[in-house]
């Protein structure tokens, strides 16, 4: 998927492919191995779904982070105040509240996991978007780390994939 790095402590730069990667990488903030749970949740929806989660290329094939972060907020919610303040990035897309700026350029689609998410019905969704959110949160260090997502996931320890 890229490169790799060994990652003792907080990196900075981009890394991951442009369509994985995630929304602290894209604002310039420092990142850990919990980017790579980011990119792990996004590319099993692709396998899974066999299309991508957020669809955002342009037809120059780069990455449009206004529109990725209005697909972000439809089917994540809005950003965490206290994670926006972690870049100086973040003023170009939110105000000073956290408050989407960018509505007339980049709208905030009209979407939820849920309505994504068309392989699946009764329990084997809810689980599996249950699994989803723990790794596509805002917040680095609120996303579930690999041995809980292996070991201790109801849809992994179900067989459900």
């Amino acid at each position: 998927m890229g490169e790799a790095r060994r990652a003792e402590t907080k990196q900075r730069g981009l890394i991951q492919p442009s369509i994985y990667r995630a929304p602290g990488v894209m604002l310039d903030m420092e990142w850990d191995n919990k980017v790579d749970i980011w990119g792990l949740a996004q590319t099993i929806w692709t396998i899974f779904e066999q299309r991508h989660l957020f669809d955002n290329i342009n037809p120059i094939r780069e990455l449009d982070h206004g529109r990725r972060f209005a697909e972000m907020i439809s089917l994540r919610g809005p950003a965490p105040l206290e994670f926006l303040k972690r870049s100086k990035e973040s003023p170009k897309y939110w105000d000073e509240n956290g408050h989407w700026k960018l509505s007339n350029i980049y709208p905030i689609p009209e979407q939820s996991l849920e309505s994504r998410e068309i392989q699946l019905k009764g329990d084997e969704k809810k689980q599996f978007l249950e699994f989803m959110r723990k790794m596509l949160k805002w917040m680095p260090e609120d996303r579930a780390d690999a041995q809980h997502l292996l070991f201790e996931d109801p849809w992994v320890r179900g067989g459900n994939y």
